[in-house]
């Protein structure tokens, strides 16, 4: 009885109205947060910057549309790296010696998330697009998993993750923390897993001596 396409009290059906608006709002509600839970098809945006081992110069702008791709698969360099004041010697899948924008409606990617291997940022990443996680192996997961290394200017802060649109797909009991360095000169992207034994920040990383 609610599959009409007119104004049901303009033809005098009342009654009908209200508890057919309420399905039809709640079909679409329903039809709108299954399309939250999807994650990104990487293949259906541009332009895609991929960050897998190899080392890219200059600043870089991900625009409305647009992605940076980062392939935690991939192998590229040794990097000792500070968090909370000890040094531990990652495997970065890739180097940006620049500073990183994400647009409104740009992507930051994070693909192929096992045992990843972090991406290094040389400069500074300005937080105002999406950026979203990619779980393929829960069981390859450490507590805390490295994302991404970055530097603030001077005098630095590292910023809130509830400043920008995050989401992890593929690990329910994962979660999104930034952890600094210490002293404060650069910042962390973390992903945690409730599930996993205790262990490094990551499955690559080892304490530098």
């Amino acid at each position: 009885e609610c599959l009409f396409f007119f104004d049901p009290v303009r033809f005098g059906l009342h009654g009908m109205e209200h508890r057919c608006w309420v399905l039809a709002a709640f079909w679409l509600a329903t039809v709108s947060s299954h399309r939250m839970l999807l994650q990104t098809d990487v293949s259906t945006l541009s332009p895609v910057t991929t960050a897998c081992a190899n080392q890219l110069s200059g600043d870089l702008t991900v625009s409305s549309g647009g992605a940076l791709n980062a392939d935690t698969s991939c192998s590229y360099q040794t990097e000792a790296w500070n968090i909370r004041g000890t040094t531990y010697t990652f495997t970065v899948n890739a180097v940006m010696d620049g500073t990183v924008t994400i647009d409104s409606g740009g992507y930051l990617i994070f693909s192929n998330v096992a045992s990843p291997n972090p991406l290094s940022i040389t400069g500074a990443l300005n937080w105002n697009g999406n950026v979203e996680v990619h779980v393929t192996s829960v069981a390859a997961l450490s507590s805390s998993n490295v994302l991404l290394q970055w530097f603030e200017p001077f005098p630095s802060i590292c910023p809130a993750i509830g400043t920008f649109s995050s989401a992890v797909y593929g690990c329910t009991g994962c979660a999104l923390v930034i952890e600094p360095s210490n002293p404060l000169t650069a910042c962390y992207l973390v992903m945690t897993y409730a599930s996993a034994s205790p262990s490094s920040p990551s499955p690559s990383a080892s304490p530098s001596s």
